[in-house]
């Protein structure tokens, strides 16, 4: 949280601090630009557990004005103990068989979004400007989540619970940056970005756990799974700063 709290705090004293010392500059950089690539990531400060990288294209309309078009896509996943499986007797209502586990976690999202962006930089013939941008965004998520605790004995301890959905969303996005032109033609990026939308999510969990009971004086184990797939309609928010290099053409 104090992290969280820091780089708002730095990045709006970057936006302030540039909007009110534009430097003088021998050219007029916003009227010599037509159009610009843009590269960033949002992984090196991490304000939530979002990462990806973005790639966008922006078009100058002159007297400090331009529009963005981006896409930024998310791919992380991560795999645990895959290297342990254990096999057990089970039994179920009608019959007794045995089941191979494996003792691995894992942890995948996939995720991306297309945004339109309106924006408006307060000294757009300095090398040192401040911009805010704003505009609509769509985008989709899949996230596959299971956990497990196996031993090598039978036990009631030992469970799997496994969490899927696909999210669908719409909503609106807020920019706040600075950007610093190195050079002629390339410039130094620096974006606080908020995220508002609404998410439709399709879900399908599942809950697993070994559970024994006496028959004839012997101990028996079953299986038990419990599941569910249900619709959610939700409304969320997130934030996240994000680093990266422009090139004007």
């Amino acid at each position: 949280m104090k992290q969280k709290r820091l780089v708002k705090l730095v990045m709006i004293f970057l936006f302030c601090f540039t909007a009110l010392h534009a430097q003088d500059s021998t050219e007029t950089l916003m009227n010599n630009r037509q159009r610009a690539l843009e590269f960033k990531l949002s992984n090196l400060i991490s304000l939530n557990s979002f990462q990806g990288n973005t790639i966008s294209y922006k078009k100058y309309c002159g007297d400090g004005r331009a529009y963005r078009l981006g896409l930024t896509m998310g791919i992380n996943g991560n795999t645990i103990n895959a290297d342990k499986k254990y096999t057990y007797d089970c039994q179920d209502i009608d019959s007794i068989y045995s089941e191979l586990y494996d003792d691995e976690d894992v942890a995948t999202d996939v995720s991306f979004n297309i945004y339109l962006q309106r924006l408006r930089y307060f000294n757009p013939d300095s090398r040192f400007q401040s911009f805010y941008g704003y505009g609509p965004m769509i985008g989709y998520t899949y996230s596959n989540d299971q956990d497990k605790m196996w031993s090598d004995e039978p036990s009631s301890n030992n469970t799997k619970r496994v969490l899927k959905y696909n999210d669908y969303f719409i909503g609106a996005t807020i920019s706040l940056g600075v950007e610093w032109f190195c050079l002629k033609n390339i410039s130094l990026l620096a974006e606080y970005n908020s995220y508002f939308y609404f998410a439709y999510r399709d879900e399908d969990y599942s809950y697993t756990r070994m559970y024994s009971t006496n028959i004839d004086n012997e101990k028996v184990w079953f299986k038990s799974i419990n599941s569910y797939t249900q619709i959610k309609r939700f409304f969320n928010y997130y934030d996240y700063v994000k680093l990266g290099v422009a090139i004007q053409f």
